[in-house]
């Protein structure tokens, strides 16, 4: 894997982690809408969600 690769899936994964803390501050009700061993991944070399079924549960 070359340096700009790594810099690049760094940057990913924290804009990702940066993405979702953000989302769950302000919607503090959204949960999983099946349990978490049933969400598929894409198939292939990169990791990638099929899916993610989410739900806000009422405040």
């Amino acid at each position: 894997m070359t340096s700009r690769r790594r810099l690049g899936a760094a940057l990913a994964r924290a804009e990702t982690e940066i993405a979702l803390s953000t989302l769950l501050r302000h919607l503090p009700g959204l949960e999983l809408a099946v349990p978490a061993d049933q969400i598929g991944w894409r198939p292939g070399l990169q990791r990638a969600l099929a899916a993610l079924p989410v739900r806000v549960r009422p405040s």
